[in-house]
């Protein structure tokens, strides 16, 4: 029966496109986008403690040479992470490096980090290619002003005689923050405001980045508390669980008496033995709740059976009912069908919408936002036309359609004492019933 079979598909049909939307459809793809933004931001959390910390290490190592705390380093990346392109624990790192040069002091030591900045901006890929390469190269020749010269000029930075002596002079007589300051200011003549330069260039998607980072390293904090958190407190319970590992061996042993008291009972009692006959009482006791539980079961399947019966016979009289369920049943699956195939694209663009909002790629935005409202549009019209289709094509092969009864015979026993006659059950073609009476 066609129109019955499409009909009961329909449900199966249904969970099948339900779980092809689910794992083709772009909703995995987003949930491991998110699951990769929550370990990005435990992970940059855990880089941003690293740096803090090795920070106050260098200041307790060095011995506070540089007559800063940390609190006051910490501040410089912070307020440089707004005007340029390099995030406040970039800046700490460098300012850590930059403490290992005992000679850069509180006054000298807050001009040299946007000058290291400067640097690794504008001798990127020729030279000191990043901060560290730059905190190096500047940080020596601040810490001996007279050969630190040499090295600087290596890299573009040119010092007049009249400079070389004047900074000869000033650290012989011991003043080195003033020769610190001359080279300072040479540096901020021909390198001064490149990194402050590339942050404007880079426009507002640099700021949003920044912004991200900032919000990653926040949302990695919560994440990694809350583990910590987690940690410590399954780290407790499993310290105090002794007691209740205690409280179930002592139970066990408890059940094992109370096992020995039962078997001690019944077989003083005898319930076991054949002479008690306790067997037979629980089966009859059985056989009694077994029927009355079984007593509903029984109305209810006479009234499904009416229900059923009554639909059969409805169905094979009306025409008109054989064609709109199989109408029906070919339309529902058509729009599965349909829906199936165009969410597909839908979620898709749902999918690289996030991904795009996750990575900041605004072209990937503009994409998902195009596919998934012209699968939009595109769903609606072909989801209308095929279903009706479907309807108008199923109800005219329907309408001929009809449910075949089968025949069950069941055992009798014959009266005359010569034992039960089984006959099989099947359809049964119209004009064998009285075959079937005398058989019987």
């Amino acid at each position: 029966m066609t129109g019955v079979s499409q009909s009961a598909g329909v449900m199966k049909q249904a969970f099948a496109n339900a779980f092809a939307l689910f794992t083709g459809g772009g909703i995995i793809g987003v949930v491991q986008q998110v699951w990769g933004f929550l370990k990005d931001s435990k992970e940059d959390a855990l880089a941003s403690a690293k740096s803090a910390a090795d920070l106050t290490a260098t200041l307790q190592s060095t011995g506070h040479a540089a007559g800063l705390t940390a609190d006051e380093i910490q501040r410089i990346g912070q307020e440089r992470a707004k005007v340029t392109l390099f995030d406040d624990d970039e800046t700490n790192r460098a300012s850590a490096m930059l403490l290992t040069f005992t000679n850069i002091k509180k006054g000298g030591f807050e001009d040299a980090i946007p000058a290291i900045q400067d640097l690794a901006t504008k001798m990127g890929g020729d030279g000191p290619a990043d901060m560290k390469g730059a905190t190096v190269q500047l940080g020596k020749s601040l810490n001996d002003p007279v050969k630190g010269i040499t090295a600087l000029t290596r890299v573009g930075v040119t010092f007049t005689d009249q400079q070389k002596e004047q900074i000869a002079a000033m650290v012989k007589a011991g003043n080195t923050a003033g020769a610190q300051k001359l080279i300072l200011a040479e540096m901020n003549k021909e390198f001064g405001g490149s990194a402050e330069a590339a942050r404007k260039a880079a426009g507002g998607m640099a700021t949003l980045s920044m912004r991200w980072g900032e919000m990653k390293e926040t949302v990695g904090d919560f994440v990694s508390e809350g583990l910590s958190k987690l940690s410590q407190w399954l780290g407790r319970v499993l310290d105090n669980a002794e007691p209740i590992v205690d409280i179930f061996v002592e139970l066990g042993g408890e059940v094992v008496n109370l096992w020995h008291d039962v078997s001690d009972l019944v077989d003083g009692l005898g319930l076991f033995e054949e002479k008690g006959d306790s067997a037979v009482s629980v089966a009859n006791f059985l056989k009694g709740a077994i029927t009355l539980l079984v007593a509903p079961l029984r109305v209810c399947a006479a009234v499904m059976h009416g229900i059923i019966d009554g639909f059969i016979t409805w169905y094979n009289k009306s025409e008109m009912l054989r064609g709109v369920l199989g109408g029906l049943g070919a339309m529902i699956v058509s729009v599965f069908t349909t829906v199936k195939d165009y969410a597909l694209k839908i979620l898709g663009g749902v999918g690289d919408i996030l991904i795009g909002i996750f990575t900041l790629d605004k072209n990937k935005i503009a994409a998902g936002f195009k596919s998934s409202l012209a699968g939009t549009a595109d769903l609606a019209l072909e989801s209308g036309q095929k279903a009706a289709k479907a309807f108008m094509d199923s109800y005219e092969a329907n309408k001929n359609n009809h449910i075949t009864r089968s025949v069950r015979v069941e055992t009798t026993e014959s009266t005359a004492g010569a034992g039960g006659v089984p006959t099989g059950g099947g359809e049964e073609p119209a004009g064998e019933s009285e075959k079937a009476n005398a058989a019987r």
